[in-house]
């Protein structure tokens, strides 16, 4: 009899642990559910800090980056500055303007303080309505290096076709009216190509200034290749000077936007480019109605790629 007791009294217990099984398992499952999300978080934590880290390495980098090409075209520049001459050749400045009369006075004064006074400058004035006529009689009459053509709003291609009509250089240089051109560029323009008489193209470096309080950036390729160039257009217009013989050096007057991107293409399709460390231009991002900034979008972009593409392998096939 008494076994039967603690055997009934063993039952009994097995059978109160067993009904607190469910309890005891709800704790354990609740208590691993929250250290689970925990853990989720933590993770999540963890990818948010290394995207940051990610992006503040890659900031460092283009820091890096930028301040060692400006390290090179400060040395090059100083190198335009100061270089004896091998020859004096007239560069020609084409300059299109229209409406836009207080910057023109600027682009036109960085023309007026370059260290080389051998310079033609051709000034378009494309149908403008506000005082631009007389800024571009003033500076006529100030400088006898300065010449001007009207036209009717014809855009920026023809207008700059009208400009080449007239340029007295050998070689041709670019500014747009709310851009400058670094002191010493045509300097190094005259001095590299006097010395090169095989190289019919060069490009230098442009700094863009940022709108507000950001840092500049050093645009420049110590090596050009024409893919790259018809992937990101790298190559503004501001930086290339031409001989002025080149069989391309004409804009599709077709062509309302991207029109620098498409000639400097078939340049750089039929002569070899080459990159000079040399300030060349300093463009404002900031400034108003930039043409730059209606191109047509995405799609035009793209559709301009496929058409220099097709421009390449036809120039290079022929």
């Amino acid at each position: 009899m008494g076994n039967r007791s603690v055997n009934i009294g063993q039952r009994m217990q097995s059978i109160a642990g067993a009904r607190s099984w469910p309890r005891r398992t709800t704790a354990h499952v609740g208590e691993h559910d929250t250290q689970l999300a925990s853990l989720h978080h933590c993770v999540a934590d963890l990818w948010v800090a290394l995207g940051q880290l990610q992006d503040h390495v890659h900031h460092l980098t283009s820091v890096v980056d930028n301040n060692h090409t400006w390290s090179q075209v400060q040395r090059g520049t100083a190198w335009a500055a100061s270089a004896p001459l091998a020859a004096t050749p007239v560069v020609s400045v084409i300059l299109p303007t229209r409406d836009r009369s207080g910057l023109l006075v600027r682009a036109i004064e960085s023309i007026q303080a370059q260290s080389y006074p051998h310079w033609d400058l051709v000034i378009i004035n494309d149908g403008s309505t506000d005082n631009t006529g007389d800024t571009v009689a003033r500076a006529i009459e100030a400088d006898n290096r300065i010449r001007s053509v009207s036209t009717t709003g014809i855009g920026g291609a023809k207008a700059r076709n009208a400009g080449l009509d007239i340029a007295t250089g050998s070689i041709v240089t670019f500014l747009d009216d709310d851009n400058t051109m670094a002191p010493h560029w045509l300097r190094a323009v005259a001095e590299f190509m006097s010395r090169n008489g095989q190289c019919d193209a060069i490009y230098g470096a442009q700094l863009r200034l940022p709108v507000g309080s950001g840092a500049p950036n050093v645009l420049f390729a110590p090596t050009f290749d024409l893919e790259a160039f018809i992937v990101d257009n790298s190559v503004d217009l501001g930086m290339i000077a031409v001989r002025a013989h080149h069989p391309q050096l004409r804009f599709d007057p077709e062509l309302r936007a991207l029109q620098d991107w498409e000639m400097f293409t078939r340049i750089a399709a039929t002569t070899a480019v080459t990159p000079v460390p040399a300030l060349a231009s300093c463009y404002s991002l900031s400034a108003p109605d930039r043409i730059s900034d209606r191109h047509g979008g995405n799609a035009a972009v793209a559709a301009m790629r496929e058409r220099l593409r097709a421009t390449v392998a036809e120039l290079q096939r022929g």
